[in-house]
């Protein structure tokens, strides 16, 4: 994958998303359902992690911080491990409320995942690319199936448990008018079922 096609992520709105602006609805117990909600200083923070010099000094928008950051990581060569980290488990850990229980938080952070996943590939729709999460790592891969290698090995055991919480979550997310992630979970229920028929 060519670096420089992570700079599709920089646009106002995928920043949003990623710095925890844009959230998807309430969660059970009255938390948004977001990526975790990142100020200025917390951005630097960030990609000082990764050896990348940011430096905060409150006289920039937190979206231009996340450009930055973005470069930085792309110039680095490792904007892939940063992107990584925002979806880290232990990033949301840090920010959100000690007052969900850990299956509460289990869930809260599938779905803020989930739904931060869908909205970005929504919005990189036309430029043919997307944001998966591939062992534990976000990348930015082709949406053109001859350059995307998918195998079995990569993808949970498929059984009907795997399947019935898949389209669950899908249909949760249609009642919650999560439209982007429910077709990106009814995506992954039909590519599962092409790729148990041709393997």
């Amino acid at each position: 994958m060519n670096l420089d096609d992570y700079k599709l992520l920089k646009t106002k709105e995928i920043v949003a998303v990623l710095d925890g602006d844009e959230d998807f609805g309430d969660f059970n117990s009255g938390q948004k359902i977001s990526m975790p909600y990142l100020r200025g200083s917390v951005i630097c923070d960030v990609g000082k992690r990764f050896g990348l010099v940011l430096e905060y000094d409150g006289t920039k928008s937190r979206w231009a911080y996340m450009y930055d950051l973005i470069d930085l990581g792309i110039g680095a060569n490792n904007i892939s491990d940063v992107l990584s980290y925002l979806f880290d488990e232990s990033n949301f850990s840090k920010y959100i409320p000690s007052s969900l229980t850990n299956e509460e938080f289990k869930e809260y952070y599938k779905r803020s995942v989930e739904s931060a996943i869908g909205r970005i590939n929504s919005l990189l729709h036309y430029s043919g690319k997307e944001l998966v999460i591939k062992n534990d790592k976000a990348v930015l891969v082709s949406r053109n199936k001859e350059e995307i290698e998918l195998s079995l090995k990569n993808i949970p055991t498929i059984n009907r448990d795997y399947i019935k919480r898949v389209a669950e979550n899908a249909i949760d997310n249609i009642e919650r008018s999560n439209y982007d992630s429910a077709l990106t979970q009814a995506r992954t229920i039909l590519e599962l079922e092409l790729l148990v028929r041709n393997n």
